[in-house]
């Protein structure tokens, strides 16, 4: 995923005497591209998890010019952090800019004059670039297999040359978001949540408009705070999404496996209108989402169901739901009659009609059906009839 900053200034910090003056506990801040910024009032174009470069130069052009105000500013744009090019215009860096650096876990970094500025963002960006690209492949890998795309060889090797071992633990996440609840593109959320894991724990992709992520899954707390810190990201968009969660298997071959699960448990969420269904708590939905033919769903609905859809129609009656209800509740008058509101003799006259009229027995084998037609009802599309 997002390099770290430490890992980021690994490569060049010695080379261009880049030094870290305060904020060392956000050193593993993520850090996805680099800016030079001369203005306390920081453009509103910064996304987030940027390396801000700055020298001073607007400092004798402008008197209210405030080093802490910067950097207050950085803070809440998310900036990854600060580096000072010491020198003519910033001689040294205020103790309340550093205090408040340390505060807020803000890297703030110093840089001597004499190294040129192009040389350093431009060795540092292309670092950033080729880690992305590097990113993007691994994510189409990913992608190759779970469709059965491309050569297995060529998707494997792209996979562990990131340190990641094809016997590995899996588990996938599907998630569709309600793009009715923002303007938020699905790429932001992919970089929000790319930008909060390791590369060698997680993997992102769009597939249509749900974002897939596979998680490299070998402990149940890692997947406890894989989950809490992903439901964490998508409630800061303030959107409504649902999330279904794959069961988790040994080895890049069980992924196609894991994805049809995944894609499975979020219909399942979706029906259910839960936050998030894992597939083991899909219940009867796990055998009857196997029947992926609707012509076979519509059928066997119409041949339990038809007939009470049909009369209710003509009569402007509420059977089916009376039945569904009675259903859902396990054959409880007493709840029955406390939810519609009427006397339980009225209820128990309108079971009756359903067995008299409509062939019925609420015997076990009626029930059974009963509730798979129900539930069918639910993954069919609503004008099934």
């Amino acid at each position: 995923m997002a390099l770290t900053l430490r890992e980021l200034l690994s490569y060049s910090n010695h080379k261009y005497d880049i030094k870290i003056i305060a904020g060392t506990l956000g050193l593993n801040r993520p850090c996805r591209w680099i800016h030079v910024v001369e203005d306390d009032d920081v453009p509103s174009f910064l996304h987030g998890n940027e390396l801000i470069f700055t020298t001073g130069i607007g400092i004798s052009s402008k008197p209210t010019f405030s080093l802490t105000r910067f950097a207050e500013t950085l803070l809440s744009r998310k900036c990854s952090g600060w580096v000072l090019n010491l020198g003519p215009y910033i001689t040294k860096v205020p103790q309340d800019v550093i205090d408040l650096c340390n505060r807020k876990g803000l890297p703030l970094f110093t840089i001597p004059w004499e190294k040129r500025l192009t040389d350093v963002t431009y060795e540092l960006s292309h670092i950033l670039i080729e880690n992305e690209k590097i990113e993007i492949s691994v994510s189409k890998a990913f992608s190759n297999i779970i469709f059965s795309l491309g050569e297995e060889s060529v998707n494997y090797s792209t996979i562990e040359r990131v340190g990641i071992n094809s016997t590995d633990r899996f588990r996938i996440l599907n998630i569709k978001v309600d793009k009715s609840d923002t303007v938020t593109s699905i790429t932001g959320i992919i970089e929000s949540i790319e930008s909060s894991f390791k590369r060698s724990e997680v993997s992102v992709f769009s597939e249509a408009d749900n974002l897939i992520v596979i998680s490299i899954d070998n402990e149940k707390k890692y997947y406890n705070d894989l989950v809490e810190k992903i439901m964490s990201i998508l409630d800061e968009y303030k959107i409504k999404y649902h999330i279904g969660v794959s069961n988790s298997k040994n080895g890049l071959d069980q992924l196609p496996l894991l994805y049809s699960q995944s894609n499975d448990a979020l219909k399942t969420s979706q029906i259910l209108d839960n936050v998030i269904t894992k597939y083991s708590e899909c219940g009867i939905y796990q055998l009857l989402f196997k029947v992926s033919d609707n012509n076979v769903r519509i059928n066997y609905v119409n041949y339990v169901l038809g007939k009470i859809v049909d009369y209710d129609i003509e009569n402007s009656t509420d059977y089916l739901k009376v039945l569904e209800d009675y259903i859902a509740t396990n054959g409880s008058v007493n709840k029955l009659a406390e939810m519609y509101g009427v006397h339980r003799n009225t209820i128990n006259n309108r079971i009756k009609f359903l067995k008299d009229n409509f062939g019925l027995n609420l015997n076990y084998e009626d029930i059974a059906e009963l509730v798979i037609s129900f539930k069918l009802m639910k993954i069919i599309d609503k004008k099934w009839r």
